[in-house]
């Protein structure tokens, strides 16, 4: 029966009513039994507290989607790392055909797989996991045979040089995949079959260099033997009457830097223009025009020929290859003074090669320009 003070306390597995006195007085052993009754109660009460809130939380939605759809394996990531080869993300299952130890990869192989990256080997404007290559990307020149380390765009060496020609390349030789046709040098033994001069026709023996007529406009043609350019005629000049001490014309080398502003080159009134010397110095006119890798711009480094260029231009067949309406018939002036008088100057015909020297105040000559 309960008294004053007391706690009653009931089992409910087996209906054992006990009592707990509490007071002053309450014994040792009363007040052990009834603290850790109290603790265990407590720790009851909370643990279903905690599920009870769990419960209350809803439901645990699964994810969306097929799991198979989510990743590669890491066997896929291996080969990827050490073939290049390349899969298809989520065609697998969870389930394995062979056991993980024949099939699966460790993530230290996956670590060791990861290439080691050398800059040296990448283009310097290319970065792959982190490092930026050093390969710099670099042009032929025409100007120099140095082929510097680099990246090269795909190309052809006759791009780069117009020089790389058949016709450049001695016959029998073949420089770069490009197979030459120049003989080994002008045939001069033929030079002694000649029977006429040039102005007759079929006085030809195979002696003469190839022509090119290298700007059709304006009427440029190339001698392929000198390398020379030959502008049409540039009609009378007033004189040619130089003084070559103090011509800069005679000074300037070379020859086609001269600008053709120097009175003393000619006996005219400024602006010096009617002189030999000074029409061609002041000339600007296109000589490639129509040559492969021409430039389609006027050249002003054109200068009046000296008495061999003119005679050589005739020795290399100026009229069989490019025609009278081009060589003309007429005496064209040349910068070569007369051996016999300084009043004296040469001229030469290209049609038949004859020489002849006349006084520098000849108002009747032609004047024929030239550039290399």
């Amino acid at each position: 029966m309960k008294k004053k003070n007391q706690w009653t306390i009931k089992d409910i597995e087996t209906n054992k009513v006990s009592y707990f006195k509490v007071g002053a007085n309450i014994s040792r052993k009363s007040h052990t039994r009834f603290t850790n009754f109290v603790r265990g109660g407590l720790t009851v009460l909370i643990s279903v507290l905690i599920i009870y809130g769990v419960v209350q939380a809803g439901t645990i939605t699964p994810p969306s989607g097929t799991p198979e759809a989510q990743f590669y394996t890491l066997s896929e990531i291996y080969t990827r790392l050490t073939t290049n080869a390349t899969t298809t993300e989520g065609r697998h299952s969870f389930a394995f055909a062979d056991s993980l130890a024949g099939t699966g990869r460790t993530l230290t192989e996956i670590y060791n797989a990861v290439p080691t990256i050398d800059p040296t080997k990448l283009l310097n404007n290319t970065t792959y996991l982190g490092i930026t290559g050093t390969i710099a990307t670099q042009t032929l020149s025409a100007d120099s045979d140095t082929v510097n380390a680099g990246y090269y765009a795909a190309t052809t060496l006759s791009a780069e040089d117009i020089d790389l020609a058949v016709e450049n390349i001695k016959s029998g030789t073949t420089i770069f995949g490009v197979e030459g046709t120049l003989t080994s040098g002008p045939v001069y033994s033929k030079q002694s079959l000649v029977e006429k001069d040039d102005a007759a026709d079929g006085d030809a023996e195979g002696e003469e260099a190839g022509w090119t007529e290298t700007n059709t406009t304006d009427h440029v043609w190339k001698d392929g033997r000198t390398g020379l350019y030959w502008s049409s005629s540039q009609g009378k000049a007033d004189n040619n009457n130089f003084t070559i001490s103090t011509c800069s014309f005679f000074s300037t080398e070379p020859r086609g830097d001269y600008n053709g502003l120097d009175g003393d080159c000619g006996d005219d009134p400024e602006p010096y223009n009617l002189n030999a010397i000074n029409i061609c110095g002041l000339l600007s006119l296109d000589a490639d025009a129509n040559e492969a890798g021409g430039d389609e711009i006027d050249e002003d480094d054109w200068y009046l020929p000296s008495q061999k260029e003119l005679q050589q231009a005739y020795i290399d067949g100026m009229y069989n290859q490019a025609g009278l309406t081009f060589t003309k018939s007429y005496c064209f002036w040349s910068c070569t003074e007369t051996s016999s008088t300084s009043e004296g100057a040469w001229s030469e015909r290209l049609d038949n090669g004859c020489t002849y020297d006349y006084a520098k105040i000849s108002n009747w000559v032609y004047v024929r320009c030239v550039r290399r």
